[in-house]
C-alpha cells in the first residue's frame, strides 16, 4: 500500500514539475495511444468476422457439389460415374449412398 501511495506522490510531483504544454502533449499521445488500439482491434474483428463470412460461403458450395454429385450418379469420394444399379464404387470401393426421392 505504501509503494502506491509513493507512486501517486511521485506522480503529483511530476505533474507539478510539468509545464502545461508538456501536459498537453501527454494527454494527446495517451489519446492517439488508446485510438492506435481501439483501431487494431477493430481491424482484427472486422477481419475475424469477414474470414468467417467466407468460410460459410465455401462450406456452402462444398454442400452443393455434394448434393449435385449424389444427384448426378458420380461418387462423392473419388468422382468416379456410377450407373443406376451399383452399390458400390468400381474405382474407390465406397458405398453409394441413393437418395429416397
Amino acid at each position: 500500500m505504501r509503494l502506491l501511495l509513493d507512486r501517486f506522490e511521485h506522480f503529483e510531483d511530476m505533474i507539478d514539475d510539468m509545464n502545461v504544454f508538456s501536459i498537453i502533449v501527454w494527454v494527446v499521445s495517451t489519446i492517439i495511444t488508446v485510438a492506435v488500439i481501439v483501431m487494431i482491434i477493430y481491424a482484427i474483428v472486422k477481419g475475424v468476422k469477414k474470414d468467417k463470412k467466407v468460410d460459410d460461403t465455401i462450406i456452402e458450395n462444398l454442400k452443393e457439389q455434394k448434393e449435385e454429385q449424389k444427384k448426378a450418379n458420380i461418387c462423392e469420394y473419388c468422382g468416379e460415374e456410377l450407373e443406376d444399379n451399383m452399390s458400390k464404387c468400381p474405382s474407390c470401393g465406397a458405398r453409394v449412398k441413393r437418395n429416397k426421392n
